[in-house]
């Protein structure tokens, strides 16, 4: 999977038991180079085993401002820590409705430990 630094809203970040996980991404950015017309993906890298806990779930959640309240886009099934592994890769589709401002958010009872990369790449 291929990241480019500008579409990246959580570079090593630890997997956290409830929570938003690196930063929010700014999709209206004038920077960003997104095309028009392909699918684009949310991908996720392990860069880090999961340990302590026995699932990991990861939510893409929108928002039409950066500090208003977030809703869920989409859900990653729960993954078994044996799939949360260093190097595994996890892609959730960009589906319709979302808004200006992405982030994530992981859900692993327990954990202590597993760090991700996740941004938005081509198909």
């Amino acid at each position: 999977m291929i990241f480019d630094k500008k579409l990246l809203f959580a570079y090593e970040q630890d997997i956290v038991a409830a929570g938003v996980v690196g930063d929010v991404l700014d999709l209206n950015s004038g920077d960003l180079d997104l095309d028009v017309g392909e699918q684009a993906f949310f991908g996720i890298v392990v860069n880090e085993d999961l340990a302590g806990a026995t699932t990991c779930t990861f939510t893409i959640q929108t928002c039409d401002t950066e500090g208003g309240t977030y809703t869920d886009l989409v859900t990653s099934p729960a993954y078994p820590a044996a799939q949360v592994v260093n190097g595994a890769m996890f892609k959730l589709p960009i589906p319709d409705g979302c808004e200006q401002f992405v982030r994530i958010r992981t859900t692993a009872t327990s954990v202590s430990a597993g760090q991700i990369t996740a941004g938005i790449v081509a198909s």
